[in-house]
């Protein structure tokens, strides 16, 4: 991630400064998204560094005074840093009913925190807000985002079914992806880890910031 590559939400904060509960609830979601692009700056650094090291021939068996390899840290940093871009993408439809939470709509009511998600229902509630038309453009692309839907698919699959399997072929690391009907696997899917890691890097973190930014001309 460069360094150009930063979210500031503080003018989010301005827009609920009539209600101190909702103020509050705010700021948890500002600074749970700020730790979540230092944390994913630090695991993008870290994953930078560790993989470098899979040249040397010690790179699974050499272990630091922990007991763990170059190995094991580098595909650590690689799920580290996947999840908390994931936090900042899949946290995006919370903050924004957070900031304008008295105008979002379901059915006549008022959005619930359930509610919140990138569902269709969400983004009807968007639209009925005024001036959320380039908004609402932009979260339609977004969602169809080749990276964001692999990124998703990576992520879930790991929260609720089994950590993805690492390869090291030829010198190059690959995330393996299976699925699996009642009887049989179904398919397998590799993504180059070091490709995957830019494309998210460099397409979809300036695009979910975007979004951000967009968000806060409401």
């Amino acid at each position: 991630m460069s360094e150009e590559q930063s979210l500031d939400l503080r003018p989010l904060l301005d827009k609920v400064k009539h209600s101190e509960i909702h103020s509050q609830k705010l700021r948890l979601v500002v600074n749970s998204l700020n730790r979540a692009e230092t944390y994913s700056g630090y695991f993008w650094n870290q994953y930078l560094a560790t993989s470098q090291r899979k040249k040397y021939l010690g790179w699974s068996i050499n272990k630091d005074e922990n007991g763990f390899s170059d190995r094991v840290k580098c595909e650590a940093n690689i799920m580290g840093f996947l999840h908390n871009i994931h936090i900042i993408c899949d946290q995006f439809p919370f903050a924004l009913k957070s900031s304008i939470l008295d105008t979002l709509q379901k059915g006549g009511k008022p959005l619930r925190d359930q509610d919140c998600a990138w569902s269709k229902d969400f983004m009807k509630g968007v639209e009925a807000v005024p001036s959320t038309g380039q908004l609402l453009e932009k979260m339609r692309d977004f969602e169809k985002d080749e990276d964001f839907q692999t990124l998703k698919k990576i992520m879930n699959l790991s929260k609720h079914r089994y950590i993805i399997e690492f390869l090291w072929r030829n010198g190059v690391i690959f995330l393996l992806m299976r699925d699996f009907d009642e009887v049989q696997e179904s398919s397998k899917v590799e993504h180059d880890v070091n490709a995957l890691m830019m494309r998210v890097s460099n397409n979809l973190v300036p695009k979910i910031f975007d979004l951000y930014e967009e968000a806060m001309k409401i």
